[in-house]
């Protein structure tokens, strides 16, 4: 008797646990563009003798009120997220067994290899990804090809790389190239913004595709319940 789908499926709490630790750093990414862009504002005010908005004041003190838990938000979410993967890669393997997938090992430490950790992941989530994928009509049809984990990865790839460019930020507004950096600060946190919701979508839409999937295998199976859809 095959196992039913709350033994093999990904565990709704994880999902929708991953998803709001993105949205959580949704909001503090956003938080930071929006801080800088006022930033930009200021320093040209206070460069023509008046003083920094109100606003910016505001956004800098919860700038820096933010600042050390954001860190801990990231590093949580990227446990989450590992966890996540490694259930979603043991999905993988039972609605197709006949996929080529990395073992489970491989799906955690690939991250932690130097140098490696910037392709190796993306090779692991796309073997997910493909092998979740519900199959054509056709026995010879292949998986259909989506942009998402591609365009994910490279977001995810340029947030990682433009953390090095992150700086403190003064405690007081001052005038001279501060323009420049503000603007590229502001687009680092909105890279990172937009590869954290396409990290949502990628989580929601892979639990979707496991269950249409196994919805394909099991409707093949006489007597056998149809798994129930992920939220």
């Amino acid at each position: 008797m095959l196992p039913t789908p709350t033994e093999w499926s990904i565990p709704r709490w994880i999902s929708v646990l991953v998803r709001s630790l993105l949205g959580c750093q949704v909001l503090i990414s956003l938080l930071g563009v929006a801080y800088y862009l006022v930033g930009l504002d200021s320093w040209r005010q206070e460069g023509s003798g008046g003083d920094p908005s109100a606003d910016a004041s505001v956004l800098h003190d919860l700038h820096l009120v933010l600042g050390e838990p954001a860190v801990t938000l990231y590093t949580l979410t990227g446990i989450a997220f590992i966890v996540w993967l490694r259930k979603a890669r043991s999905a993988a393997e039972f609605i197709s067994p006949d996929a080529t997938l990395d073992t489970p090992a491989w799906t955690v430490a690939c991250w932690v290899i130097p140098i490696g950790t910037y392709f190796l992941p993306y090779q692991v989530v796309r073997k997910i990804w493909l092998a979740s994928e519900p199959r054509g009509q056709q026995p010879a049809a292949g998986p259909v090809r989506s942009p998402l984990v591609l365009t994910w990865w490279l977001l995810f790839v340029v947030a990682r790389l433009s953390g090095g460019l992150v700086v403190e930020i003064p405690a007081q507004f001052s005038v001279g190239g501060h323009e420049v950096m503000d603007g590229v600060l502001a687009g680092c946190d909105l890279v990172r913004a937009a590869a954290a919701v396409l990290a949502m979508v990628l989580v929601h839409r892979l639990g979707t595709l496991q269950q249409a999937r196994a919805a394909q295998l099991f409707s093949r199976l006489p007597g056998q319940p149809a798994p129930a859809p992920q939220l």
